[in-house]
């Protein structure tokens, strides 16, 4: 596999590990940090049209100190990311992220998505730990990686005339991040149903996505697909048992569903589709 870093700046406001209003420049330091995502094609600098998120937690001498931005802000305003550090030992936690996540756990340091906010998509994370004096390098370079799989399950048939939705139903997905421990946990059962299906009828190839962080197990269970018409009546169902994930990995499920009766065939990508999606 091909790798490279693909640069993701941002400018971020000034972060210190005390009162600031007590903060001298004599106990802070600043220093600069630029941040590469890995990725397979070659390295390009960021452009302002990145649709990214930046979220940076300071834990200082054991204690979370500062979370920067508060709130989610887009990466459309790229510049290196400068932080104003006290003096002391600092563990930084920095992720970029491809739609908001639902909730943040400080006590816990864990991310949670959820449907109701936006779908999980890529994330990508690295933590530093660093120990800031008036000797610090200023300038360091900080190397995010992939956190998520993708799994795409693809229909090389044609997508029958009655097809009315299609629902999803994966036994252990996980869509909380443990940023300490560097881990997907939290797998539960989760569903989706699409009724959006007009603009496939017909077609041949069309793909359903879906990202996951990868649990300690490495397999997020059972995946079900299931077709209906208009009546609810099931067209066709498929379950693919014991599904396996390994971060970075695009995994592909595909087969005649519709017309025949043969399981799906399995691929793992080495490199990392992010083409629109069909579904």
């Amino acid at each position: 596999m091909k790798k490279h870093f693909f640069a993701i700046l941002a400018t971020i406001c000034c972060i210190s590990c005390t009162n600031p209003m007590i903060d001298t420049e004599e106990d802070t330091k600043s220093i600069t940090f630029q941040l590469f995502e890995r990725t397979e094609t070659p390295m390009t600098r960021a452009s302002s049209s990145s649709a990214q998120y930046l979220l940076i937690i300071d834990e200082c001498n054991d204690t979370i100190m500062n979370v920067t931005p508060d709130g989610h802000t887009g990466a459309n305003t790229l510049d290196n990311v400068t932080l104003h550090l006290k003096y002391g030992a600092h563990k930084l936690y920095f992720v970029t992220y491809d739609s908001p996540y639902k909730t943040l756990d400080l006590a816990n340091l864990k991310l949670t998505w959820q449907k109701d906010t936006k779908k999980l998509k890529n994330v990508h994370t690295a933590t530093k730990e660093i120990s800031v004096t008036k000797n610090t390098i200023a300038n360091q370079s900080i190397e995010l990686e992939r956190k998520v799989s993708l799994i795409e399950i693809k229909f090389t048939d044609e997508i029958p005339a009655n097809l009315a939705k299609i629902k999803m139903n994966i036994t252990g997905l996980s869509w909380t991040y443990d940023l300490k421990n560097n881990k997907g946990i939290d797998a539960g059962v989760y569903e989706e149903t699409i009724t959006e299906v007009s603009s496939i009828i017909g077609t041949t190839n069309t793909s359903l996505y879906v990202y996951t962080f990868i649990p300690e197990t490495g397999v997020i269970g059972n995946y079900t697909i299931t077709a209906y018409d208009s009546s609810d009546q099931v067209i066709k169902t498929q379950t693919i048992t014991g599904v396996s994930v390994t971060a970075n990995k695009h995994i592909t499920y595909s087969g005649d569903f519709f017309s025949n009766d043969a399981p799906f065939s399995f691929t793992v990508n080495d490199t990392w589709d992010t083409e629109d999606r069909n579904l």
